[in-house]
């Protein structure tokens, strides 16, 4: 698939999906800017009575960039910010992670915005150190700011209602969502923007190339048990979010 691609292999998908009314996704190795919209898709569909997402862990990622030749910073696909009573964006969120492409328009973009910073745990080196020079590029004076939310890498439950109360506390105001963190955590920004698609937008900056090695292995927990999460987000029909 096309990284810069439109999204009708995607509405297909989702067309193909309402025969059987119970769909599980993976999307562990789903891009983003896919993943996101399918998603949301699935779940705005009313014959889709059944919908699990899930998501695998990854043992450990390479040292270096990620990805390369992003596109300009821009909103997803069916994230755009529909209207607001603010002309501009007066929060931004940003889903901390590794990607660090394409950020010297974002770090402009910020000035003058609030900045409220979704950090994912528990992070182990390199991660933890990838996660810092992030942070310490979007905001120098980082180990001042307080709003920092530390959330397990795969809670996209918590994610998701703590990205609600701050869209709640911005009044009104627009609010941009970054999700350069885990997925679960940006699928957590994607539910989000469907709900309050009038006063957010979901921005990012989708690479034309991925690495072949991008990941490797699979994370265990403590007990040895293979650390993949099962999200349900519609059962019966009703939706659990």
């Amino acid at each position: 698939m096309d990284l810069l691609g439109g999204m009708s292999p995607i509405l297909k998908v989702v067309e193909y999906a309402r025969e059987f009314g119970s769909v599980v996704l993976d999307i562990t190795s789903m891009p983003k800017r896919f993943f996101m919209f399918l998603v949301v898709k699935l779940l705005d569909e009313p014959l889709i009575k059944n919908l699990v997402v899930t998501y695998t862990k990854p043992e450990s990622y390479p040292e270096g960039p990620l990805a390369t030749d992003p596109e300009p910073v821009a909103a997803l696909p069916g994230f755009g910010r529909i209207s607001s009573s603010s002309s501009s964006s007066s929060l931004m969120i940003v889903g901390v992670g590794y990607i660090q492409f394409s950020l010297a328009e974002l770090f402009e973009q910020s000035k003058g915005r609030r900045l409220k910073f979704l950090m994912p745990f528990p992070p182990g080196a390199p991660s933890a150190r990838r996660n810092w020079t992030l942070l310490h590029h979007m905001d120098p004076d980082v180990e001042m700011v307080r709003d920092i939310r530390r959330i397990h890498a795969m809670d996209m439950f918590e994610a998701y209602e703590w990205i609600n109360e701050c869209i709640d506390e911005a009044e009104g105001g627009a609010v941009d969502l970054i999700p350069l963190g885990p997925k679960p955590h940006s699928m957590a920004m994607a539910l989000s923007h469907r709900r309050r698609s009038s006063q957010t937008q979901v921005q990012y900056a989708q690479p034309h190339t991925y690495r072949s090695d991008y990941s490797s292995g699979i994370a265990t927990n403590f007990l040895g048990e293979v650390e993949c999460i099962g999200y349900c987000l519609k059962i019966s029909g009703e939706e659990c979010i």
